[in-house]
């Protein structure tokens, strides 16, 4: 199963943070190379949201722990950004909304405990 870290999932399993639930916890761990996915969107929300005092800096730079794991970028493509844009406007946040079009175009199964992706019409797994 291919996997697709929401920013939280993310910042919490390379920050060694023990807030994700089990069943994504377990699901990271098993999951096999190169099925462990992040978003350039994710980078960006986490590293501002750390540049402005927002959350603690991980202990690393974001790209250099991913990497450090093996996780793979989802590069963002048109087809994503044109799925996000035609989503109803249920969940209003354009990084949940990146997120997901990328989890539903490349049939990947999003990390996240924010129901609202998955009113959007993505996979979640949490």
């Amino acid at each position: 199963m291919k996997l697709l870290l929401d920013s939280h999932a993310a910042y919490w399993w390379l920050g060694g943070i023990p807030l994700l639930s089990k069943r994504a916890r377990q699901a990271i761990q098993e999951a096999g190379p190169n099925d462990v996915h992040f978003s350039p969107a994710s980078v960006y929300e986490l590293e501002l949201k750390m540049s402005a005092g927002k959350m603690t800096r991980l202990p690393s730079p974001f790209l250099e722990l991913a990497r450090s794991q093996s996780f793979v970028e989802l590069p963002i493509r048109s087809v994503h950004a044109d799925l996000a844009a035609r989503f109803p406007p249920l969940n209003k946040d354009p990084w949940d909304r990146v997120l997901a079009a990328q989890a539903i175009s490349e049939n990947m199964s999003i990390v996240t405990r924010d129901a609202r992706i998955s009113a959007l019409g993505a996979t979640v797994l949490w």
